[in-house]
């Protein structure tokens, strides 16, 4: 799990919450920290308590600039500073620099297919918008932050984290959880309303407030099945997003039936005819 900070415009008031909030998001993500302007990108293999003052040294010196922070909980690929979030790509003149917290299961069949050898999973998004390649390629979930040339974006898909606030009629704050955000903006003493709903897969553009953009669609989210369960399944099978059935403990197939315990997605009805197709994960 991985932790993320954005702002459109740094000002001396609001350069005063951001570390509050990277500190919070620190405990999202404690292996690595790094951040953006859009221009140039700072990045530490170590934990954003550990790199607090050169941070804020630097921050200073981003005053009316947008801001994108990254906290990240190593889940795929080694802690260096090659592996630390925000990624930079670029192809025939579209750059992007983004940062990602979520999951994607089928980064190493896109490293297979596209002829990559990324370390981290979250590298594909950021190759395939620069590549202008479908996004339904990519199966997981998250929310994406990025510039791309210059301009500030942003999209959830399949359950991303991310509460959005504006303060005043120009400043736009997001972040991973929003108790943090409410904490901070508080402080701000402006104006202060919260961006809701937020779609999901659809781009919003950031600049003195949000806009809607485009819709991007991506692929499946992977629930991750115990060893202990395979044999309930017969083969792989392939659903759009089981995650808000499983979270009312129904059965992953019928979406009816209760499943009585967290480890069993499955009702015993359903178990010997897949009726309906569902995307898992086989972990030992």
């Amino acid at each position: 799990m991985c932790g993320i900070v954005f702002i459109n415009k740094l000002t001396p008031k609001t350069a005063r919450i951001l570390p509050y909030l990277c500190w919070d998001m620190a405990n999202r993500g404690t292996d690595s920290f790094g951040f953006t302007n859009g221009e140039q990108v700072w990045r530490w293999d170590k934990s954003y308590m550990e790199v607090i003052e050169d941070f804020e040294t630097l921050l200073w010196q981003q005053i009316d600039k947008p801001i994108v922070c990254h906290t990240r909980g190593a889940s795929v690929g080694d802690v260096k500073l090659a592996n630390t979030h925000p990624f930079e790509c670029e192809h025939n003149g579209r750059r992007i620099i983004g940062v990602h917290n979520g999951g994607i299961s089928n980064w190493e069949a896109l490293n297979r297919q596209y002829n990559r050898n990324f370390e981290v999973d979250s590298q594909h998004i950021f190759q395939h918008l620069a590549e202008n390649r479908p996004m339904e390629d990519i199966h997981g979930y998250g929310t994406v932050v990025w510039f791309e040339n210059g301009q500030l974006k942003f999209v959830k898909f399949n359950s991303g984290d991310l509460t959005v606030f504006g303060v005043d009629k120009d400043i736009v704050i997001g972040c991973s959880t929003e108790l943090p955000l409410a904490k901070a903006t508080h402080y701000i003493k402006g104006e202060t309303y919260k961006f809701t709903p937020l779609m999901e897969e659809l781009v919003y553009e950031v600049n003195d407030s949000i806009e809607e953009c485009e819709i991007m669609k991506f692929g499946t989210r992977t629930y991750v099945v115990p060893a202990r369960y395979h044999r309930y399944y017969s083969h792989d099978i392939v659903y759009g997003n089981p995650f808000d059935v499983y979270k009312k403990g129904l059965c992953l197939v019928c979406e009816k039936k209760e499943v009585r315990t967290h480890n069993i997605v499955v009702c015993t009805d359903c178990v010997t005819s897949m009726s309906k197709q569902v995307e898992v994960a086989f972990v030992n």
